[in-house]
């Protein structure tokens, strides 16, 4: 009985000895993608050793960033116990190639195994992907999004999951989740504010494999014909029950830059990462970046209509409504200045709310308005109230109202313009002292000769010791020549006031000086949007100049007609659109030029006004 014992157990041991093995899993995936995680792995079968990742030979290009095991022991009438252990070496290739482990050797319970070459070849192109869980169990959908309670219970699949040996086969990233943009409308404006629901869809699968998603980040891959106000913090969230995948909407507001058809593209970067048990990411496993691209979709933007559009109109687009316009104080007296604040309010592109203008305002003199905006909800700017504070004062007394308010903006649901006119304020205007006093003095002006002889003998000022001296004859040509600049100085305003025309071209012209020198100023200050702010009203200074148009009111198209009507300023036309179209660039595209540049550009500018202004 002793020599059978002995003869059983022997046989055993010496199919215990004869079943190690080592086998090389090599690279999962094959081809992957530069700074993607891969798994080299090694099969253990009942051999018993301690791998360093110093022992595999592994390129320097290729980073090692951690080892997993998975064990596995099973029973058998014929070899007994055995074990298998798996341990799967990650490694993050730093750049495209191709990249070997040569063969090399490994010694195990007495005996050396020959571990094959493994392959990798790293593409950009290569699909993203995450490697399969054998089970189907399913716990909940992504628990970043999902309920809190399934945090826990993802978590302890992903902890199983390092004791479970996963599928060969991956999950193709590129082929689980989509993104698309929704639009309300297929007809929008330049300058229009859109609300935009980015739509991302992720398959069931990868939460099935053991990954949450852990960050989301849209991004507009369009900026030179569109920009966004950015995207709303709070994701809307669906796991769609008894559907393949589940759905996050992100949403944005949209502002289109330039009239025609241009290519809307969103992109989507995403992290996914197995879950800890006490709610973050990656630590029992490596988390994975990925992007989810949405195809092009073509958006068909229009220009505001010209016809109809109010003078007052300053490119605001939406719904508004003027919530009050007051006064802080209606009994004044000349001189004495007052607040008058209006409300806008409503939902629309607000960025491009202008102050609104103030009409009958020839008793009153006004100063830039101090300008404020509060957010209504997380509307990415879209809603809420803009306030325009006017520091204003009157000239002369008993005016009856304030400056009348009046704006104008493009209702795109009615396609139409509409201007909004609150009621009048009505004020008391009193004289102030000093306007009394003035008037008085001048009502009551003698004419007296200030020459005139003092107490019946001669002044030491008479007419005839003035006219004796140099200085008198220098003070009557200083009055001769202050009348003649009065003159000439009335007979200006006598033009400008019966020569429209004349008085259009000499605003044109003072506001070409002024924007010019703005312009420089802003570009020695390294100023981009003020340098293009500047750089438009000199060009249409400059048209306006040579043109039938206020400068004021002059369009992009405007100035494209203007300059296909002078035969010599033709070919200055896709410079005139960049300076019209920098502001926008440099606000919503990122157009960024330095202080070199924009010293070469303000020369650029003036060389392209004097020669529109050149007949």
């Amino acid at each position: 009985m002793k020599k059978t014992a002995i003869l059983i157990s022997s046989i055993f041991c010496a199919a215990a000895a004869f079943a190690q093995s080592v086998e090389s899993l090599g690279f999962s995936p094959k081809v992957a993608r530069p700074n993607e995680p891969v798994q080299y792995t090694l099969v253990l079968k009942g051999a018993d050793a301690e791998i360093s990742p110093s022992d595999i030979p592994a390129p320097a290009a290729l980073r090692y960033a951690g080892t997993s095991t998975q064990s596995r022991i099973s029973f058998s009438n014929v070899s007994g116990k055995s074990r298998e252990r798996r341990l799967s070496f990650t490694f993050v290739p730093g750049a495209e190639g191709e990249f070997t482990i040569p063969a090399w050797k490994l010694s195990a319970g007495g005996k050396t195994f020959e571990i094959p070459e493994a392959k990798l070849k790293v593409d950009k192109s290569a699909p993203q992907s995450i490697p399969q869980a054998d089970d189907d169990d399913f716990f909940g959908a992504f628990s970043a999004f999902g309920n809190p309670a399934m945090r826990q219970m993802q978590a302890m699949r992903s902890m199983m999951s390092n004791n479970r040996p996963q599928s060969a086969e991956r999950i193709d990233l590129n082929n689980e989740t989509s993104l698309e943009a929704v639009l309300p409308k297929g007809e929008i404006y330049v300058g229009e504010a859109v609300p935009v629901e980015l739509r991302a869809k992720f398959s069931k699968k990868i939460a099935r494999a053991g990954y949450s998603i852990s960050e989301l980040m849209p991004k507009l891959k369009s900026g030179d014909s569109f920009q966004t106000r950015g995207f709303n913090k709070k994701f809307d969230y669906n796991e769609n029950p008894g559907k393949d995948y589940v759905e996050i909407s992100i949403f944005t507001t949209l502002i289109p830059l330039k009239a025609g058809v241009h290519a809307l593209q969103f992109e989507l970067d995403a992290q996914i990462s197995p879950s800890d048990p006490f709610g973050g990411f990656g630590l029992f496993g490596d988390s994975r970046r990925f992007s989810v691209p949405m195809p092009e979709q073509k958006i068909d933007v229009k220009e505001l209509p010209k016809e109809g559009m109010p003078k007052s109109f300053s490119g605001a687009i939406g719904d508004f409504k003027i919530d009050s316009a007051a006064l802080d104080e209606t009994s004044l007296s000349v001189g004495e200045p007052c607040i008058l604040t209006v409300k806008i309010s409503g939902e629309g592109n607000f960025e491009r709310v202008q102050p609104p203008a103030l009409a009958n305002s020839g008793g009153w003199k006004d100063y830039k308005p101090k300008v404020s905006f509060a957010e209504e909800g997380d509307s990415a700017g879209a809603r809420g109230v803009k306030t325009f504070e006017f520091t204003i004062l009157p000239k002369k007394p008993d005016l009856k109202t304030a400056p009348e308010v009046e704006f104008s903006y493009f209702d795109p649901s009615q396609k139409a313009y509409k201007v909004l006119k609150p009621a009048p304020i009505e004020v008391s205007v009193a004289p102030s002292k000093g306007y009394a006093k003035a008037k008085r003095e001048k009502e009551n002006d003698s004419g007296a000769n200030p020459l005139a002889s003092v107490g019946g003998k001669s002044s030491p000022f008479s007419a005839q010791s003035m006219a004796s001296k140099p200085v008198f004859w220098a003070v009557q040509a200083l009055v001769l020549g202050a009348f003649a600049a009065f003159f000439v100085s009335k007979s200006r305003r006598n033009k400008l006031m019966l020569d429209p025309k004349y008085a259009r071209k000499s605003a044109a012209q003072k506001a070409l000086k002024k924007a010019m020198r703005s312009a420089e100023a802003s570009a020695s200050k390294s100023d981009a949007a003020g340098f293009f702010k500047s750089a438009e009203t000199a060009l249409k200074a400059a048209l306006s100049a040579s043109g039938d148009i206020d400068y004021a009111a002059i369009t992009l198209s405007d100035a494209q007609k203007i300059l296909a009507q002078k035969p010599h300023c033709a070919e200055l036309e896709p410079r005139v659109r960049y300076f019209f179209e920098g502001a926008d660039a440099v606000a919503f595209a990122g157009l960024n030029p330095g202080a070199g540049e924009l010293g070469g550009l303000c020369k650029e500018l003036d060389l392209i006004c004097k020669k529109i202004l050149k007949d």
